[in-house]
């Protein structure tokens, strides 16, 4: 299958290539940031293979590109080309799990899972060797493929590998996926996303819900290190695009790029070796009543950037 990759442009006014294609005079306004395109766009003209006439942004900003061919020469710079900014998954140094509903998968005659092919290159693919298959739903994400979940039996399980044992280092963790299990005190109501952790609560866990709220929570080694949202309401069985990470001493967790919670914790090993990653659910429980369209894992403290172009790659991969 096709890999369909591509995110939006940056901040308005930023030049991505520095070069102007066509005529240009006069002045016009730095304009707002196009989808497709260079920076912002500058004044309308007339300039040859769509260049824009006037200066593009001014000062610092420069000039930037249309999305029908390169801007003018801007009073802070040059205009941009009008080609588009380009990130993959695997531009990311630290990426040691990528799955996609759409890419290496194989199925049986029911459409159930049977291998779940890792992108990374690290050879993590899921399987599921300790619960029930989830069901390949063609198309149904936009025209995405994803994987649904049954929120009684389903789960998927990662092999334990040093590119999966994060030591005391920072990991980011990234999901489009959609759940609905209600709130309760019985196991069906905690939708795990992740989970590689032994029974003493060590290792790492990122769930949807808590025992009697809707409340995203990832924790690392128990739960005295834990980022949790307030009542959030994101057990809505609608897709979004859920993030945790640890960076330095502190846990995040992001919805639709936005952050939602964050916590001070100790920097504490959490490897645990010779324990397998389980996805959407475990074997003891905790099985996500929802669907699973991508699952990218980093090894890392990543920046500010990186988090942001991995959320921009989903959201617009998506259009979510």
């Amino acid at each position: 299958m096709k890999n369909r990759f591509w995110t939006a442009a940056f901040a308005a006014g930023i030049a991505i290539s520095g070069v102007a294609c066509g005529d240009s005079t006069g002045s016009g306004g730095s304009g707002a940031s196009t989808s497709d395109g260079g920076g912002g766009k500058g004044g309308e003209g007339t300039g040859a293979n769509g260049g824009s006439t006037g200066d593009g942004g001014a000062g610092g900003a420069a000039g930037g590109g249309s999305t029908d061919g390169g801007g003018g020469a801007g009073t802070g710079g040059q205009g941009g080309s009008g080609q588009a900014s380009s990130f993959s998954p695997s531009d990311l140094a630290g990426l040691a799990l990528w799955l996609d509903a759409a890419e290496g998968v194989s199925v049986d005659g029911n459409d159930s899972l049977v291998a779940w092919g890792d992108q990374s290159g690290h050879g993590n693919n899921g399987t599921p060797s300790q619960c029930e298959a989830p069901t390949l739903e063609a198309g149904s994400l936009n025209g995405h493929d994803v994987f649904v979940f049954d929120g009684s039996t389903a789960c998927v399980q990662a092999p334990d590998t040093a590119s999966l044992q994060w030591g005391t280092g920072g990991f980011a963790l990234f999901f489009v996926a959609r759940y609905a299990n209600a709130p309760s005190v019985l196991d069906d109501g905690i939708a795990s996303l992740w989970s590689k952790r032994n029974g003493g609560a060590q290792g790492v866990s990122f769930i949807g819900n808590t025992i009697a709220l809707s409340r995203l929570t990832v924790s690392t080694n128990g739960a005295g290190n834990q980022a949790q949202t307030t009542t959030d309401g994101y057990n809505d069985d609608a897709f979004h695009r859920f993030a945790a990470a640890r960076r330095a001493d502190t846990l995040e967790v992001y919805v639709d790029g936005v952050l939602r919670a964050s916590h001070a914790v100790a920097a504490d090993d959490i490897s645990i070796a010779g324990t397998v990653v389980s996805i959407g659910g475990t074997p003891s429980g905790l099985h996500m009543d929802g669907a699973i369209a991508e699952v990218i894992a980093v090894e890392g403290n990543l920046s500010d950037q990186e988090l942001t172009d991995v959320d921009d790659y989903l959201k617009n991969k998506y259009g979510l």
